[in-house]
């Protein structure tokens, strides 16, 4: 399977943590400007977001295939929200999805659902999910396939993404409010290649509602209402139906009360991606940062790094010109005492811990302005620091290809390196020891694999992966495709003692050439424990402009160990110090020499 991941240069940080539970408000809110109490408002898009993931991936027709979603989500929500009562709800939701769904039936809890009469043929068309639906469709694929019926059961032909197929009564059945309930079916009909069970007044909705969804604003933003919730609706339905780690995606739908009444009182643009991000931690998914990361203007990042060391938030490097020095203790940032804060703002992120701690001091930098009360050898002083002064920090200015003493050379993947190694091929081979620097993110993975096949002499397996396949919702209705790289040897092979620096900034593909590493024990690890957030990521529009990430593939090390949300455990742990920061030292680099000497 060929893995790839984009590469994403910082994360940013959320405010404002939420209050747990649902805030619902007192009945004097009651109808304000003829709408609805708050609350009622809330349980009316609640029922809109049950029905709207159901019947957009899992109702084959095909309006449901033509209608724009994302804007649909918005206009669905302004129109259901204003329904004063269960009868008003059934009809706003009748009015809007009927047209997509002309099968649909949202009926009276008590009673039972009565379909249309539809005419039968012999061809069908269900719904196939390859890893969660989205913008890549390099690893991931959903489509409509078509099927025969043969003997009362639908057979496919070649144009299909995997075998499994929903029976041909299948409905999903289920609550949307106190009093409705709705049966869908996951299989239509098909007739000269349309889906079957559109009306002559189905069709007219259909194009009405197309209409209107056409005539609204394009240039709606987050400072609308509607956009906001409808952001909650999308985001929950992506990663509630479709996330790849069991018991760990955004599904409750506490949680999706919650994030609606959320939504609704955010004032601001930021107070809205905390309200997503906030969602998107229920999944652990450190990837899921990255859907803010268009926030981010790299060039204007505060050119400094940050780490906790013996117990405080310390500054390890400073650009040139800056009053800060390598070694400084950071107490106070922005006003707020600085560790409390670091772990008041990582645990609202989504990630392992390790990974959250990063995020949470790397977003500091991408503020634009960060006051700070600094402890320098025990004395005390204020500064402030702008974005804007220079981006990125090379904490320790290696040069990426060299040799350390005779016969050990230092190799950082994340530069521009894999040419020089391979013309320094048959010297690397013959080498005492190789260090190489797997701190941070690296993305060739090409190059990474025929790098692994010098280490060894046999062939090595590599981590398991493992994609969901859906055809109806239910975890437990999901199958699986797998397997594992197999990756062969190369020569030369490189017989000296290698060693692999990692930290928690090393993720991605390189977690994945980690666990090859680990699996196979090819080399040891030293450092720290990786992020946790292996394997390709699916892309997918939320309203307001964003474009949300999620993971997609659910990767383990080859014994079933897990990676995602945990990481890759280090051989040996590295310990950073005052003394060794103040000096400048590589504390990993140090250790690693000291290995292989």
């Amino acid at each position: 399977m060929n893995k790839i991941v984009n590469r994403y240069i910082g994360m940013i940080v959320v405010a404002a943590l939420f209050a747990a539970g649902m805030m619902f408000l007192n009945k004097e809110a009651e109808e304000v400007a003829g709408k609805p109490a708050i609350d009622k408002q809330l349980e009316n898009i609640e029922a809109f977001g049950r029905l709207y993931g159901a019947v957009r991936f899992f109702h084959p027709s095909d309006e449901a295939a033509a209608i724009d979603w994302t804007r649909f989500a918005i206009y669905g929500v302004g129109k259901v929200k204003v329904a004063g009562n269960e009868k008003q709800l059934k009809e706003a939701l009748e009015e809007l999805f009927l047209p997509i769904a002309p099968t649909l039936v949202i009926y009276e809890k008590g009673k039972k659902p009565v379909h249309p009469k539809i005419k039968k043929s012999i061809q069908v068309l269900a719904w196939q999910h390859y890893g969660p639906p989205g913008l890549d469709t390099t690893h991931f694929s959903s489509m409509r396939v078509p099927a025969v019926i043969s003997e009362g059961e639908p057979v496919t032909g070649d144009n299909k993404l995997f075998e499994e197929y929903p029976p041909i009564n299948k409905k999903i059945d289920r609550r949307l409010s106190e009093g409705l309930r709705y049966s869908l079916p996951v299989v239509l009909y098909q007739k000269d290649g349309k889906t079957v069970g559109s009306t002559t007044k189905s069709s007219q909705g259909f194009e009405n509602l197309k209409n209107k969804i056409d005539d609204m604003d394009p240039n709606m933003t987050s400072a609308d209402e509607d956009v906001r919730l409808a952001g909650v609706v999308v985001t929950w339905n992506q990663l509630s139906y479709f996330h790849p780690h069991v018991g760990r995606a955004a599904g409750n739908l506490e949680d999706f009360g919650i994030a609606l009444k959320e939504a609704f009182d955010d004032k601001t643009r930021a107070d809205y991606l905390t309200t997503l991000a906030q969602l998107m931690e229920l999944t652990e998914d450190g990837h899921a940062m990255s859907s803010l990361v268009q926030s981010r203007i790299v060039g204007s990042r505060i050119p400094l790094e940050l780490e906790i060391v013996e117990g405080e938030l310390t500054i390890t490097a400073a650009s040139d010109g800056i009053d800060l020095k390598a070694g400084d203790i950071v107490e106070t940032v922005n006003g707020h005492e600085a560790i409390p804060f670091i772990e008041k703002e990582a645990a609202k992120l989504p990630g392992s811990p390790q990974f959250k701690q990063w995020m949470a001091m790397d977003s500091l930098l991408f503020l634009e302005e960060l006051k700070m009360t600094v402890n320098r050898n025990g004395a005390i002083h204020e500064t402030a620091v702008s974005s804007g002064n220079g981006g990125f920090v090379d904490e320790y200015g290696h040069n990426p290809f060299q040799e350390l003493e005779p016969g050990i050379f230092y190799i950082h993947l994340a530069g521009n390196v894999f040419h020089e190694i391979e013309q320094n091929l048959d010297e690397l081979s013959k080498a005492k020891g190789i260090v190489f620097d797997a701190r941070g993110g690296i993305f060739l993975e090409d190059k990474l694999k025929d790098l692994i096949g010098h280490l060894t002499i046999n062939p090595v397996q590599g981590p398991k992966w493992k994609i969901r396949q859906t055809t109806v919702p239910g975890e437990n209705m999901a199958t699986f495709d797998g397997g594992h790289d197999t990756i062969q040897p190369l020569k030369p092979f490189f017989q000296g003692k290698l060693i692999f620096l990692a930290s928690k900034k090393s993720y991605g593909p390189t977690e994945q050439l980690l666990s090859f590493v680990k699996n196979n024990r090819l080399a040891k690890i030293v450092g720290e424990q990786t992020a946790g957030m292996p394997g390709e990521v699916q892309t997918y529009p939320i309203p307001g402009n964003i474009k949300g990430i999620m993971t997609g593939v659910e990767i383990s090390q080859a014994d079933g160990t897990p990676i995602y949300g945990v990481g890759i455990k280090e051989d040996i742990t590295v310990t950073r110090t005052f003394i060794d920061v103040k000096a400048g030292t590589d504390e990993y680099l140090q250790t690693a020499m000291g290995l292989i000497r």
